[in-house]
């Protein structure tokens, strides 16, 4: 009885071996080629798939960069106008001792917007896409950037002796910014800061009506021994569209209009090489001497917290004729 159940125990496992799937050696049978064809024609289709919808958000993150540079060359068109066209060109109107007492009276409005709407005491701007740049976790905080674009319209308009680009790298960087933040879906995570070096790129081709040094400013300026190669093609894209869009209102005359060609020989190439060396070595000088400064945003050498402008409350440029302008 005993051997009659194991033989039909054997048996049955026999048979369920053959009749279920292979294993051993068996498990590596060729698959039929209609079977294999399938697969690679599926496999094949979903990388098709994969690439097109790579190609399209590349497309789609390219005219996002043109759509910064777009809105960054009307932004900074705005803030030309207000602050030059209107405030500047107004005060050099009026009397002597309003031009003089102006500067100082742009500081106390800068200082009062800096602490009542923007609700910091930090005046940086250009210093803030840098800073930001390097936290890869953190977007530009927007809240502070309205009060710290009309304390710079206020101190630039009543004669404050600073210059337009810093407002113009942090007004696009803030747009760059906003636009990234609304479409993050279409970015990776290495280039969370994408239309950042984007919107700085415009705001300097726009301001300097340069597209090439908006665009390197912005790669080279983060880093000190490297660029954002990464972000060559939308930064360009960027610096493009912002200078026309900034020229459509303003022209392409050069800032500084040179005329003919004046002869130079070998002491003038060799003066122009040390005064450059010269300029090297004071700007290395300088920014040694500010970096225990800069480590601590908005506060300089033995002072408080200072708004846009600070040590120019009489640097009013004296009357020039309009010719002199742009």
């Amino acid at each position: 009885m005993t051997d009659a159940a194991e033989g039909q125990k054997a048996s049955s496992r026999g048979a369920g071996s053959k009749s279920g799937a292979p294993q051993g050696d068996g498990s590596r049978r060729r698959q039929p080629p209609g079977v294999a064809a399938e697969r690679f024609r599926l496999g094949f289709e979903r990388r098709r798939g994969q690439l097109a919808a790579l190609g399209r958000r590349g497309s789609q993150v390219l005219l996002l960069a043109g759509l910064t540079g777009v809105v960054t060359g009307l932004a900074v068109t705005g803030f030309e106008w207000v602050t030059r066209d209107r405030l500047f060109e107004g005060l050099r109107d009026q009397p002597i001792g309003v031009q003089v007492a102006a500067p100082l009276v742009g500081l106390m409005l800068a200082q009062a917007i800096l602490r009542w709407i923007a609700r910091t005491t930090s005046p940086a701007t250009a210093d803030e896409y840098i800073h930001n740049f390097h936290e890869m976790g953190r977007r530009l905080d927007l809240r502070p950037l309205p009060g710290r674009i009309l304390a710079s319209i206020t101190t630039l308009g009543l004669g404050g002796a600073l210059g337009y680009e810093g407002p113009s790298i942090y007004l696009g960087a803030g747009i760059g910014s906003a636009l990234q933040a609304r479409f993050s879906r279409l970015f990776s995570r290495s280039d969370t800061k994408l239309l950042l070096v984007a919107g700085a790129a415009a705001g300097v081709a726009a301001i300097f009506k340069a597209p090439a040094t908006g665009l390197v400013f912005a790669l080279e300026v983060p880093y000190q021994e490297d660029f954002a190669h990464r972000m060559l093609l939308p930064a360009g894209i960027a610096a493009a569209s912002s200078y026309v869009v900034f020229a459509a209102f303003y022209g392409t005359a050069p800032l500084i209009a040179v005329r003919g060609a004046p002869p130079f020989n070998f002491r003038d190439l060799a003066g122009a090489v040390v005064l450059g060396v010269i300029c090297g070595v004071g700007a290395r000088g300088f920014t040694r001497w500010c970096e225990p400064s800069r480590c601590r945003p908005g506060r300089t050498r033995g002072s408080g917290p200072q708004p846009p402008g600070w040590g120019s409350a009489a640097s009013l440029p004296p009357p020039m004729p309009s010719s002199a302008r742009r």
